[in-house]
């Protein structure tokens, strides 16, 4: 049995072990089958991850066959933001028949020793908060929980035009979101790190959101009575992919506030943008926002509009 970096002939083998994402984010929801019509769940987002050329794929592999692989990375752009590198586990898979031997903690271990050859700082890594043997084999090679986060989501099964709101309508003016710098967040585990400058990464950010605004990857709807609210989405084309469907995903990125206002009217300007959202986007099969577990008027307003929890994932860092 060996540990090696995986070559261009291991390609194909790797892509199928992905199948065995049985609780990643894209197959937790069973709901996820009927957008697919029983096509299952293609794991593309696999693949742009391994073809990525900021990440290493690491397999274990006994007389050529491959057991497990971990993917890992350090972002060039944040590091060099950060004046740290920040190394990520992105993939982890073990066959289920070799499971619970102790090969994800050996992968985990060579992993880690490969990003700290890298120059990695820190490393974070994500996963299902039930996924107990990935967890323990992150904890075990001396990974801490940093934060949970939520996936909620509106199934839309039956499409239908609805009634756009008067007060809501696309940004045009792109400086304007610069008054909401201040409520800005993301349920990004970074943002919780005290060894890191958490000005900086909400920064890269801020700036990475802007960006793709003005390229037309991220679009920006405000409520116009008061300019108080926005929300900011984008098309999810490879989660559209891996449900195999010709149907628009949409994920919500942002709804963020002017800091002057109260909880009710959070909640009030929540729910109309939500609710329009939905109505704009009608032809969408699917609506999903990220949420930190502590936003909790946020998830009550979802909830009040038809979304329902999918998923929760929690963040573990490693510091060297």
């Amino acid at each position: 049995m060996e540990i090696r970096i995986a070559s261009e002939n291991d390609y194909n083998e790797i892509v199928s072990l992905c199948k065995y994402f049985n609780t990643s984010p894209l197959t937790f929801d069973k709901e996820f089958l009927l957008l697919s019509q029983g096509n299952g769940i293609q794991p593309s987002f696999a693949k742009v991850i391994i073809n990525s050329p900021y990440t290493f794929t690491i397999v274990m592999s006994e007389k050529n066959n491959i057991l497990g692989f971990i993917t890992v990375g350090v972002n060039p752009f944040l590091s060099n933001m950060l004046h740290k590198k920040i190394g990520n586990i992105l993939l982890l898979v073990v066959k289920p028949e070799y499971q619970g031997k102790g090969f994800g903690k050996a992968l985990v271990k060579k992993g880690v020793l490969f990003l700290k050859s890298l120059g990695a700082e820190l490393i974070t890594v994500s996963t299902d908060i039930y996924n107990i043997p990935a967890i323990c084999a992150y904890e075990s090679n001396g990974f801490k929980f940093r934060m949970s986060w939520h996936i909620f989501r509106y199934f839309n099964f039956d499409p239908r035009p609805g009634k756009l709101n008067e007060f809501i309508e696309p940004i045009v003016n792109i400086k304007k979101i610069y008054n909401f710098y201040d409520s800005f967040y993301r349920p990004v585990s970074l943002l919780y790190e005290n060894t890191l400058d958490k000005s900086l990464v909400k920064d890269y950010l801020f700036e990475n959101l802007l960006d793709s605004i003005l390229k037309g990857k991220i679009f920006a709807l405000e409520y116009t009575n008061g300019n108080k609210a926005i929300l900011t989405y984008q098309y999810d084309e490879i989660l559209q992919e891996a449900l195999q469907t010709d149907k628009r995903v949409v994920k919500i990125l942002d709804i963020l506030f002017l800091q002057n206002i109260d909880e009710s009217e959070k909640n009030f300007l929540a729910r109309e943008l939500l609710s329009d959202i939905k109505n704009r986007l009608f032809d969408a099969c699917l609506v999903e926002m990220w949420v930190r577990s502590e936003d909790q008027y946020l998830i009550k307003t979802l909830e009040r509009n038809g979304f329902s929890l999918s998923y929760t994932g929690v963040y573990l860092h490693y510091k060297f």
